[in-house]
């Protein structure tokens, strides 16, 4: 831990600025010590204190500065910290910038002053090893994908004696691996490094330098394989109002990615609904279907039609003691209608073999509408619960003087 003296905070800001600047595009940050100052009274520095991560993918190199919001004497993010974040390109420089979200372990969830579309970082020893989600840059009307993880080279290094090439601390050869530092010279000498030894790109063919070199088994590197894309299959649906689901699936490329997780939304709720991606009609229109991937935020879309369907009236919906039994999955009833024209406004609920039972009542949860018998009819006229949005049934049966019951949940829409 270094303590700095200093008589003039304004020069040490300016000095702290340069030597962020100075850091060369694509190297890696060491890890970041605690700063502590003390001014010649001894007491605690009131300079916010700022710590710099950086890493290269695919030619672009980002770097990302933190500043707290309030003085410390050491070094410690936390929410309402601003950041900078520069995307640096052959094509010029992107910049997001705002504040510190939230903090989770080692991942910072970052919300740019431009945007509430939040994205995250993850940083270790003074490197971002992971950006996720979609980044808002200043003066562009299109957010930027995230690149994911970041490969982090070869293996943990090689050793540094005479019978092994040295891997470096940074994995097998590269500029600082198997060449005149890692298993070269000072490195594994004669035998470790040399021509045998390290790779370009991090550990050559079979590790870093020499027979018994270091390096990572077979050239080391990140196992993680990162997701480049996401189509959705099909890419349009057409649905009747009453009528049946439809079920989207998304493919992830490539295929073996390491994370596979996708996210559904629906641009549009009161038109259509998704989950886990069945999508399901709720009034005359259209809505957009979207998937996205958790690693990379790669997104890929369905437009959705949904007719009003030639379905007026009442429906009806047939229970079987199956669905109703302890064991059984909840239920998802109709969709009844305000207006007759988008829809049924009405939906009977009848309990297949009723005789089987020595009783069958009914309850609307969050009212005092009851029933006995063996059916049910729902109604959108009925001011209880007609508001718009999702409601809840239960019926309840006794059979051989056991109860049974299920709540099935029904929607009403306009």
């Amino acid at each position: 831990m270094k303590t700095y003296q200093r008589s003039n905070p304004a020069l040490y800001v300016v000095l702290l600025a340069l030597a962020f600047a100075i850091v060369p595009a694509g190297c890696s940050n060491p890890a970041s010590p605690k700063i502590e100052e003390s001014g010649n009274d001894g007491g605690v520095s009131t300079v916010p204190l700022s710590q710099g991560y950086e890493n290269t993918k695919n030619n672009t190199t980002y770097r990302l500065t933190i500043t707290q919001k309030t003085a410390k004497a050491a070094f410690a993010p936390e929410s309402g910290d601003t950041y900078i974040l520069l995307i640096i390109k052959s094509t010029g420089t992107g910049t997001s910038s705002g504040a510190v979200q939230n903090i989770s372990g080692n991942t910072l969830t970052l919300k740019p002053s431009t945007s509430n579309q939040t994205f995250t970082v993850q940083v270790v020893d003074g490197k971002i090893t992971n950006i996720s989600g979609s980044i808002a840059v200043q003066g562009s009307s299109t957010l930027e994908k995230a690149p994911g993880s970041f490969s982090s080279g070869g293996g943990s290094g090689g050793g540094g004696s005479s019978s092994g090439g040295g891997g470096g601390s940074t994995g097998g050869g590269g500029s600082t691996g198997g060449g005149t530092t890692g298993g070269g010279t000072t490195g594994g000498g004669t035998t470790g490094g040399g021509t045998t030894g390290g790779g370009t790109t991090g550990g050559g063919t079979t590790g870093g330098g020499g027979t018994n070199g270091g390096g990572g088994t077979i050239g080391g590197g990140d196992s993680t394989v990162s997701v480049t894309g996401v189509t959705i299959t099909p890419s349009t649906l057409n649905l009747a109002v009453g009528g049946n689901a439809g079920t989207l699936t998304a493919a992830i490329t490539p295929g073996n990615a390491t994370n596979k997780t996708v996210t559904w939304k629906s641009s549009n709720t009161a038109v259509a609904t998704v989950s886990d991606g069945v999508v399901t009609a709720v009034s005359a229109g259209t809505a957009t279907i979207i998937a996205t991937t958790q690693d990379g935020g790669k997104q890929a879309l369905c437009n959705v039609t949904v007719t009003a369907g030639s379905v007026t009236g009442n429906i009806s919906v047939t229970l079987t003691f199956s669905q109703i039994s302890d064991a059984a999955p909840s239920l998802t009833g109709p969709i009844i209608f305000r207006s007759g024209s988008n829809g049924p406004t009405s939906a009977t609920l009848t309990v297949e073999n009723p005789n089987q039972y020595s009783s069958i009542n009914w309850y609307v949860t969050g009212t005092n509408i009851s029933s006995s018998g063996s059916s049910f009819t729902l109604n959108s006229a009925n001011t209880t619960y007609n508001s718009i949005g999702q409601h809840f049934l239960t019926v309840e049966v006794v059979k051989a003087g056991v109860p049974y019951n299920r709540t099935v949940t029904f929607m009403v829409a306009q």
